[in-house]
């Protein structure tokens, strides 16, 4: 990686969004000519999401991690259709290995690495539902202190304190024991979907006296902590998530003999004399898809 991406990406304290375009412009103004937006004036947010075009997505400590470590990685590629939509796919390849991919191989791979990601946690759910029982130490814990001889030398408001406190482990008791049973129903027929087209929105707003926008995803992900099940608190399965990634314009630079821009946040590969991108004006209201 050249010097000057490791200082782009050492600079960027949030998730970071790697785009290359896909043949195509779908609805955008925005332009597109060998894969690079060539656009000669800035291009508003709004268009460029709305151009058919690939994201590579990382979180703010990947971001962290791949800065001290010289490298990129991505944990979603986001595949815009112009049309409004986006389908995320979760990834756990390096950027480098998809910089010379035609746009139909990115794709492919991503839904390979999705889905690779997917079994192998969905592989951990029969660990999951082993594991998944409550343990009624703390109840067993109150009940032995109010068998015990010292219990009834206890004033009546320290009984009625132990009391409390079981009646308080029992409820929560009762509580994990109906969130477990909830996920392993929900666990033990659970498959792959491949991820599908979703909304997106763009929200433009003031922050003091500064202008700001930011871009809502949703995706879903397979992942389930085994190490505690009693905190498993998803309604669903996969698990449906929504980010923010707020956009701060980025100036072109170089990666190779590529060049890219974009926003701090993301960017994309572009013409090496593009006047690169710019934030949507308020207006008002939101940018939104839904």
């Amino acid at each position: 990686m050249s010097r000057i991406t490791r200082r782009t990406f050492a600079a960027m304290s949030a998730g970071v969004l790697l785009i290359t375009t896909l043949s195509g412009c779908g609805g955008s103004q925005a332009t597109v000519k060998d894969g690079a937006f060539d656009a000669k004036q800035p291009i508003p947010a709004s268009q460029a999401f709305n151009t058919k075009s690939i994201w590579y997505q990382r979180s703010q400590d990947r971001a962290e991690r791949d800065a001290n470590n010289n490298e990129i990685t991505a944990d979603h590629i986001l595949v815009f259709d112009g049309e409004g939509k986006v389908t995320a796919y979760n990834n756990n390849r390096p950027f480098d290995d998809y910089i010379s991919k035609t746009d139909d191989q990115v794709i492919a791979m991503a839904k390979q690495s999705d889905k690779e990601l997917a079994e192998k946690n969905m592989a951990e759910i029969p660990s999951f539902l082993q594991k998944a029982t409550t343990p009624q130490s703390t109840v067993d814990s109150i009940k032995e202190e109010m068998a015990s001889d010292e219990y009834q030398d206890y004033t009546d408001y320290q009984k009625q304190e132990v009391e409390e406190k079981l009646q308080e482990a029992e409820a929560s008791l009762a509580n994990d024991k109906a969130t477990i049973a909830k996920a392993k129903t929900m666990l033990q027929d659970a498959k792959y979907i491949e991820p599908s087209p979703q909304t997106y929105d763009l929200s433009q707003f003031k922050d003091d006296s500064t202008d700001v926008e930011e871009l809502k995803i949703n995706y879903v992900d397979y992942y389930i902590d085994i190490a505690s099940p009693e905190k498993w608190t998803s309604n669903s399965y996969p698990i449906q998530h929504s980010e923010y990634l707020k956009l701060t314009p980025l100036s072109v630079f170089q990666e190779g003999d590529v060049w890219y821009a974009g926003y701090s946040l993301l960017f994309t590969r572009v013409d090496k004399n593009s006047a690169g991108f710019i934030l949507d004006p308020i207006k008002g209201a939101n940018v939104s898809t839904e």
